[in-house]
């Protein structure tokens, strides 16, 4: 049975389902594999420029996970999925390596669907300032999609501001929040701005601490239906962070939205993985099932 802490979102002036691929300037993909602006799929031609938003290609995301009504994730063991907090009600059941929904075979990308076993929310999240805004889904079966590797080492401590960074999702592409869901997986790029600039840019109009950090772009960004997904630094070919909340209407001006940073809670998602894993452990939980507890980060702002 599914064991689900319920709780109210408080609305004001922001939302916590954020997420959609919008933007008002085209990117170019940083790497060959992110270089074209229309790819063959199944024999048809697609443009890869949606309200300039780009649709993912094939195998670029295939541990990107759809909850049911909303919401992403990502596949982070063979039993475990990483999402927002605010997302649970969304992961009674999902999909793992969704890519484009109207095609019967998936865009050639393999899928699995899986009902939740359980669900383990931050002990710390506050659902008033979506402060600590993540959860961990555990599936009622074990994937066999290759999961993506987690910044456990820190990495987005280091960046510098301007560091790209990729956002994928199913969410909303019109910043007027009207509904305007892809069936394709989309994703855009995003820059990285440290902590203290953040504050500036938005404001104090919501609130985060080390445990966030901010990312924009010029009317490019996340928007509803895309919370819960992954921050993906494609360089180091990792996940540093999860969409939480941002400003509305969506991706407006530079005007950042703000993830959860996996580096600094680390110690959360490997004490819950590697306690709650049944059979092998996945390779981060080393021999010892009881995790330990590491020294806690400091983000430089």
């Amino acid at each position: 049975m599914i064991r689900i802490r319920l709780y109210i979102l408080v609305l004001v002036s922001i939302t916590t389902e954020i997420v959609t691929i919008t933007s008002s300037h085209k990117t170019k993909f940083r790497e060959e594999n992110y270089s074209k602006n229309l790819r063959k799929v199944n024999d048809k031609i697609i443009r890869t420029l949606i309200i300039n938003g780009q649709g993912a290609r094939k195998d670029l995301y295939p541990w990107f996970v759809s909850g049911r009504g909303g919401c992403g994730g990502s596949l982070i063991s063979s039993q475990f999925v990483l999402t927002a907090a605010h997302c649970v009600p969304h992961f009674h059941s999902l999909s793992i390596g969704p890519l484009c929904y109207q095609n019967l075979n998936n865009c050639g990308q393999k899928t699995e669907r899986f009902d939740a076993e359980d669900s383990f929310i931050h002990p710390f999240y506050n659902n008033s300032t979506a402060r600590y805004d993540l959860a961990l889904i555990k599936l009622d079966g074990r994937s066999h999609i290759e999961p993506v590797k987690l910044d456990k080492d820190g990495i987005s401590l280091s960046y510098e501001e301007g560091k790209k960074l990729w956002v994928a999702g199913f969410g909303d592409t019109d910043a007027d929040e009207r509904g305007a869901n892809p069936d394709h997986l989309m994703h855009v790029i995003v820059q990285y701005i440290p902590n203290q600039k953040c504050a500036i840019l938005i404001n104090n109009s919501l609130s985060f601490d080390e445990g966030e950090m901010c990312a924009a772009a010029d009317h490019q960004g996340p928007c509803n239906g895309d919370s819960g997904g992954p921050l993906y630094d494609v360089d180091n070919h990792i996940l540093v962070g999860v969409v939480s909340r941002g400003t509305r209407p969506c991706a407006q001006g530079n005007k950042p939205s703000i993830y959860s940073r996996l580096a600094v809670e680390w110690n959360f998602i490997k004490d819950v993985v590697c306690d709650n894993s049944s059979g092998d452990l996945p390779f981060f939980c080393g021999n010892i099932r009881n995790s330990t507890i590491d020294p806690k980060f400091e983000i430089d702002a």
